[in-house]
């Protein structure tokens, strides 16, 4: 769920000495910290307790599910099940996928979206959920839905990308990528999905450029090898001239740049 940062880290343990057991922003500073056995200590405590507010159960089950506790977010949200609260019906869909129960999480979900429409990070999670289960027909208004809600999202454009190539629609998946590639830091993976999607649509010249800054970026030629598997040859596997590779590379990036200035 979450990536720890060392700096992050560091603080989030000095505010673990400044604060009491009975404060939830602990729970938030040990999850923060990565002392993830401590956070479940705590929020098993605070799941037993009467009279917690809405909010903050809300936010303890979002640090639950952050480190990975995920019975403790359907006891922590129990109160507010009953009541249909959609934000508390989307957060127990998605620990109920990420501990191993899909279909059941995903009914969760939709009612979440159902009752409030825009959750996008709920409709982004059932999206991927369908996709993963190759219902691509349930799975692209969802992930629609998720970026049309959420366009600051890369995550979502590339989601939507992901499911439209596997779908068999290659020309439409160019322009999520594309704002996915523009929004990202750019690396290696954004780089091979845009590749992936240009060739689906037949563009062979800017899959290639695509292709070769992927490779850039890792030091190795698999996007290039990959894509050459796929529909043709493309440049041999070996690192372009770099008087062909600079020029092509700077035509590159600036399409990059035109894409974020249009977001």
């Amino acid at each position: 769920m979450r990536k720890h940062d060392l700096g992050e880290g560091f603080a989030a343990r000095v505010r673990m000495g400044r604060l009491d057991d009975d404060d939830p922003q602990l729970v938030s500073a040990c999850v923060a910290a990565g002392d993830d056995n401590r956070a479940r200590g705590l929020l098993t405590r605070w799941s037993e307790r009467r009279g917690v507010d809405d909010e903050t159960r809300l936010r303890l089950a979002w640090e639950a599910l952050c480190a990975g506790a995920y019975p403790l977010v359907l006891r922590l949200l129990a109160p507010l099940v009953d009541t249909d609260h959609p934000e508390a019906l989307a957060l127990i869909g998605e620990s109920m996928v990420l501990a191993g129960a899909p279909l059941e999480g995903a009914e969760r979900l939709r009612r979440a979206t159902e009752l409030d429409p825009s959750l996008a990070r709920a409709w982004d999670f059932l999206g991927v959920v369908m996709a993963k289960r190759k219902a691509w027909g349930e799975a692209e208004l969802p992930l629609r839905r998720a970026a049309e809600l959420g366009p600051e999202g890369p995550e979502r454009h590339r989601n939507l990308a992901m499911l439209l190539l596997d779908a068999g629609r290659g020309a439409e998946a160019v322009a999520p990528a594309e704002r996915a590639v523009a929004m990202l830091e750019v690396d290696d993976s954004s780089l091979g999905l845009l590749a992936r999607a240009y060739q689906a649509a037949g563009d062979g010249a800017w899959a290639t450029l695509a292709a070769w800054a992927a490779d850039y970026y890792t030091e190795q030629h698999l996007h290039r090898a990959a894509l050459g598997g796929v529909a043709g040859a493309l440049p041999g596997n070996v690192p372009p001239p770099p008087d062909l590779f600079r020029p092509s590379f700077g035509r590159f990036k600036r399409r990059l740049e035109e894409i974020a200035a249009g977001l």
